[in-house]
Formats: structure tokens, sequence, C-alpha cells
């Protein structure tokens, strides 16, 4: 099974509940300064002091509109439809500008086109339009549509699309020196939109989140920018390089070192874009060779789409074990709709598999995925992350003194830092972009 298919099925099958978390503003907010709704789509600065420097600077506050989210037009797109029965993101024809890649390339980007606006026609222009339900089914929460047998539109027969998408963004609220409070827009885009860039003048008090269907900004959508999660402190990080002794002292001595990174399709590079260079798994080798280039890595990518960890268990030996690694990662974010009583046993067989041939192993916690298959909505991204599988996967790692790379914890504080972690999600569902394999990155290195 596919990994999308499999973790909507395994997810959505349980559910994931989470507490929420409280807002954190900026350290320089010496008092008030707090953002709320204001009706629709308004925002209400308050009052308060900020301190720039041991310059302190008074704001009077003030209200500020919020724009809907942009609509783009697409007219006269010729496709095919296909003969499947349009559901979830695999089955069906997509809307060539509602993916991930643009252009049909990727998978969907969920509710990105506008409900309604869908028109198929017969030919280009203001020709004839076929009738939804009869002639075609139409799936618009991933943008998929399919012909209906014995309805007006023939087997393999060419149709024009007219439609409208929508661009979510993330605006700011931007405090000056001057005493001033303004609203930055920033840039609409289809996946991956990120805050506004602002001049050395300015402060980003929070951002706010307008996600494709936004029509009235909730208290869930406003994310101060609190500060950063502190990164482990040399104590810590020395604690953490007893884990990974053997593999550190190889490297430091320029010996052969061989690193498997065993996952499912985020290992294998996900939605990163060029993999070689920005997956986690190439970007954290690559790292190692250049902090130690006497060192000779031996690098084995043992990443395959749509699995999970009980499911490459027969397998191994040959994808992992034969290659006789001195460090394995171990990334499987198929398995978080697991329960801990179905995790843990297996995952544990696997850890005494490879602590059997002397390899070290570092765990990796899996990232967010889209918030329904997290059990959650788009108006509120301040939840905890309470998944089960997670816990046990960290519980795992520290009864085998194994390492941990911990990058659930980054996403989960995302919110707190002012951003809705969708910024990382390059196709909306559960491949990270670029900066969010960073984060693996980050949490790896701090090992070495």
């Amino acid at each position: 099974m596919h990994a999308l298919l499999m973790l909507e099925v395994m997810v959505l099958s349980g559910g994931v509940v989470g507490a929420h978390q409280d807002p954190v503003y900026p350290t320089w907010v010496v008092q008030g300064l707090r953002v709320e709704p204001a009706g629709g789509m308004k925002v209400k600065v308050g009052e308060g002091t900020a301190d720039f420097g041991g310059m302190k600077v008074a704001f009077q506050g003030g209200t500020f509109d919020v724009e809907a989210p942009e609509i783009v037009a697409v007219v006269d797109e010729k496709t095919t439809l296909s003969d499947e029965k349009p559901e979830s993101w695999n089955h069906g024809t997509s809307l060539r500008e509602c993916t991930c890649f643009g252009n049909g390339a990727g998978t969907p980007l969920p509710m990105c086109m506008r409900p309604g606006s869908l028109r198929v026609k017969m030919g280009p222009g203001r020709s004839i339009a076929y009738e939804e339900g009869k002639d075609y089914l139409t799936d618009v929460m991933w943008n998929k549509v399919g012909r209906v047998d014995g309805g007006k539109i023939a087997k393999g027969q060419e149709v024009y699309l007219d439609y409208e998408y929508r661009l979510w963004r993330i605006d700011s609220i931007v405090l000056y020196r001057d005493g001033k409070i303004r609203l930055v827009r920033g840039a609409g885009r289809r996946t991956c939109a990120k805050q506004p860039e602002l001049d050395d003048t300015a402060e980003r008090l929070c951002n706010i989140f307008v996600w494709f269907d936004t029509a009235e900004i909730k208290p869930g959508l406003i994310f101060p920018c609190g500060p950063p999660l502190p990164e482990p402190t040399d104590a810590e990080r020395a604690e953490r390089q007893k884990a990974v002794a053997h593999t550190l002292a190889k490297l430091r001595a320029g010996e052969d070192v061989t690193i498997v990174t065993w996952g499912d399709s985020v290992t294998e590079g996900g939605d990163a874009q060029p993999i070689a260079k920005y997956a986690f798994p190439w970007a954290f080798v690559n790292e190692l060779r250049a902090r130690y280039p006497k060192a000779r890595i031996n690098f084995v990518n043992a990443g395959i789409g749509g699995t999970n960890l009980p499911g490459r268990l027969p397998d191994i030996q040959a994808q992992v074990l034969a290659y006789e690694p001195d460090l394995v990662t171990i990334e499987f974010v198929n398995d978080t709709g697991f329960s801990p009583e179905k995790l843990k046993p297996d995952w544990q067989k696997a850890v005494d598999l490879m602590k059997g041939i002397g390899a070290e192993i570092i765990v990796i916690t899996p990232h967010l995925m889209m918030p329904p298959w997290m059990g959650k909505t788009y108006d509120d991204l301040w939840f905890t992350d309470d998944r089960t599988s997670v816990a046990a996967m960290r519980q795992i790692a520290r009864e085998n003194g194994l390492g941990l790379a911990d990058t659930a914890r980054r996403w989960e504080h995302a919110c707190q830092e002012g951003l809705p972690y969708m910024t990382w999600l390059w196709n909306g569902i559960n491949h990270p972009d670029n900066p969010g394999h960073e984060l693996f990155v980050r949490d790896l290195l701090s090992y070495f």
C-alpha cells in the first residue's frame, strides 16, 4: 500500500487528541501588545510597550483588516478524465494547478480548489458544460475529477476544465521603533507559504495564518513570535555523543564508516528539491563529510516509500544488516498510526538485530502531518503532539540507550515561534519541504 493511502487509513481510524498550547509572546514585549480576533477578517492589537535594545517604545494599538485568500482562475485546462471514482489523493484526475509541484506534478494539495468553481466542458471557451453527478464526479477535498460510466463523457475523450484555486499565506503584525504598528501581507502560495521579509527597522510581533478557506480570523490562526526551541547545551551534546561513541571515534580517526538510513518515503527523499542536496539523509551525510574530511563515509539509503517498520522487518538482513553499518537512523512516519502495543515489539526486534551486529542507532521522531490526519482542523494548529506511537519511539530509544533525534518536538514547537507547521509541509499532507528536512539534519548533527 502506498505511503499516503496507508497513513490515511491508519491515522483516521485511530485519531489523535492533543492538549492545547498557550501562545508565547516575544521576550522584548514589556507589557500589553496582545493580538486578538476583532470579528470577521479583522485583528486587534492592544496597546503596550516594547523594549528595542534598551529603548522602550509605547504603542497605541489598533485594528487591522486581513485580506481574504487570493483566488486564481484557470480557464480551458485540457485533460482526459479518469475512469476511477475520484476519491482521496490517489484516485481520479488531478486539477493541474492544484498539485504540489504545479502543472499536474506531485500529489494534490488538499482543499486548494475553491468549492463550486469547477466546470467541465465539451470544448474551450463557452462550450457546453457537462453535469456533475451524471457525467462526472468530484472530490472537492482532494481536487480530483472522474468520468461517470454511462454519462455523456466518453472513455478517453478530451474535456476542458474551468475552475478556481486558492492561495494561502502568512501575514505579519510588525512593530517599528517610531511607535507604529503595521500589518505586512505575505506572498500567497499553493504550498509552504513563508512569513514576509522585514527590514532592519521592524520587529515581528506575530504571524497570522490565512489558509485556503479562511473567512474569519480565529484565535488559533494567530501566532505570536515567541522564543525558538532551545538547542542542546555543550554538556547535553557531550552526553548525546555517548550513544554514537564508536561511529564518532571512527570519523575523528579518518576511518571507513558505513551509515544506513532506514525508513519510508521521507527517508527516501520525500519532496525535497533536489533530493541529493536537501533530503535529510543526504544533507546529514554531506555535513558529516565536511566535518570529518579524512573519514571515508559509505552511505546507504534504505528508505522505501509506502512502507512501515513491521513490514520491513523480513528484509532487514538484506536492506540494513548486510552492510554491517556503524550507524543506522530509523524514521517511519508511517508507524504513527500504530498503537504502542503493536509498535514496540517490532521496533525492539529491529533494535536487537542492529545492536547484535554492533550498529549504533539514532531514532528519529516523525514530523506532523495534515491536520485532519492528526485529528485536527486548519483553524487551530496550537495542539500538542500527543501521538502515543511517538511516545513509544522515545521510550524505546531511552530504554535501549539509543540516540534520539526528537524532531517531532521542533514541529510541535513551531507555533510557539510564530509559525504554523504547514509552512514545512510541501505536499500539504506528509512530505516536508527543504527547510522541513533541515530540521531532521539539525537534530542528527547534535550527536556529532
